[in-house]
C-alpha cells in the first residue's frame, strides 16, 4: 500500500512493456522515479542492499554491546542509517 504522496523508485524490469497502474497512482498523488544504476554512487547501492530490516535492527540495537562483535561494519551501517534518516 502506498501512502498519499508516496514515492516509488524503480531500477529495472525483466518485462519489456510493464503495466503501470496510472490512475491508481494519480489518485494517491504518487511520485514515480526511474533510476539508472550508473547514476547511483556505490555507497548508495550498498546502503540500499542493507534493506529496511537491517536498518530497523540497527536503530533498535544496543550499539555498545554490539560494537565489540561487529567493529567497523557496525560503524559503516550506523553512518549509512544516519544518512538515510
Amino acid at each position: 500500500m502506498l501512502a498519499q504522496g508516496g514515492s516509488i523508485a524503480t531500477y529495472a524490469t525483466n518485462t519489456p512493456m510493464p503495466k503501470i497502474p496510472v490512475w491508481q497512482l494519480v489518485f494517491v498523488n504518487a511520485r514515480l522515479f526511474f533510476v539508472g544504476s550508473d547514476d547511483v554512487p556505490a555507497e548508495a547501492k550498498i546502503e540500499a542492499a542493507l534493506g529496511s530490516a537491517v536498518q530497523d535492527f540497527i536503530q533498535e540495537a544496543h550499539f555498545l554491546e554490539l560494537r565489540g562483535l561487529l567493529g567497523s561494519e557496525l560503524d559503516f551501517a550506523r553512518s549509512a542509517f544516519a544518512r538515510s534518516a
